[in-house]
């Protein structure tokens, strides 16, 4: 009987060699791809925060101790700074008091100054031990003594204690000039020419002895000496009875109003 096609062990074998030849192969695990894009963002920022953390950490433990020196230093300023001002503000309140009640208080007699021109002083004759200061100028040499340097002559006696000065005759006042007009010097618009004769009365105790003492410790004697050693101007101070005219009354001039107002 033939054998049925398919059917026998030479068919059995041949379908073993087909399933051993052609068999299915086992599933295997997929290699590990490349994380995904969130994952790699992610562990780059938790990197860079703990870099961050690391340098934070490192600044903080070099500057630190600096750090609170500097705050101390700048405190400490800060309340001396308070303490001057706080001391500033009470010298201002005490100024202020001091000069209100001197603003309020009377004023007594005797605090008032006796030196310097006085227009009734001046208006009359006067006469006692005093002074006389005496300035040659060399032939050639007319301006070698200015105005100014005789108004300082004239303050100069003041401030010692004169009580009435004249200059070449012409007696000084509150309102009297001393001014140059070209080579001449004007006393109250009057010329006078050198030899100048400065005459101070010496009120008080001690006359003209005194006084002459007074002028010499003081500037007039370091003004005295210049105008001797720059321009070879004699001078002498002595002490005697010196007699004053009165001073020439100066005409009043009374304001008026302009025509038309002012316009």
């Amino acid at each position: 009987m033939p054998t049925a096609e398919g059917s026998g062990p030479g068919s059995t074998m041949a379908l073993v060699d087909d399933l051993l030849l052609h068999r299915t192969p086992h599933p295997r695990t997929p290699p590990p791809g490349p994380p995904p894009r969130a994952v790699r963002w992610l562990g780059a920022l938790v990197g860079v925060l703990c870099g961050l953390v690391l340098v934070v950490a490192a600044l903080h433990a070099r500057t630190g101790v600096p750090v609170t020196a500097q705050q101390r230093s700048l405190v400490a300023a800060v309340d001396d700074r308070r303490t001057a001002l706080d001391g500033t503000e009470q010298q201002l309140r005490e100024l202020r008091a001091a000069v209100a009640s001197a603003a309020t208080a009377p004023v007594a007699p005797a605090a008032l100054p006796s030196a310097g021109p006085s227009g009734a002083a001046a208006a009359l004759p006067a006469e006692g031990s005093g002074v006389v200061l005496r300035l040659v100028v060399p032939t050639g040499a007319d301006q070698a003594v200015q105005d100014r340097d005789l108004q300082q002559l004239a303050n100069d006696l003041w401030a010692a204690g004169a009580g009435a000065v004249a200059l070449d005759g012409v007696r000084l006042g509150p309102r009297t000039a001393i001014r140059t007009a070209g080579s001449t010097v004007l006393v109250g618009y009057r010329p006078v020419s050198p030899p100048y004769v400065l005459s101070a009365t010496a009120p008080g105790a001690g006359g003209g002895a005194a006084l002459r003492a007074r002028v010499l410790a003081g500037p007039a004697r370091e003004q005295l000496a210049d105008l001797a050693a720059a321009y070879d101007v004699g001078w002498s101070l002595s002490s005697r009875t010196v007699s004053l005219p009165a001073a020439s009354p100066a005409p009043l001039r009374l304001a008026s109003p302009a025509p038309g107002g002012g316009r």
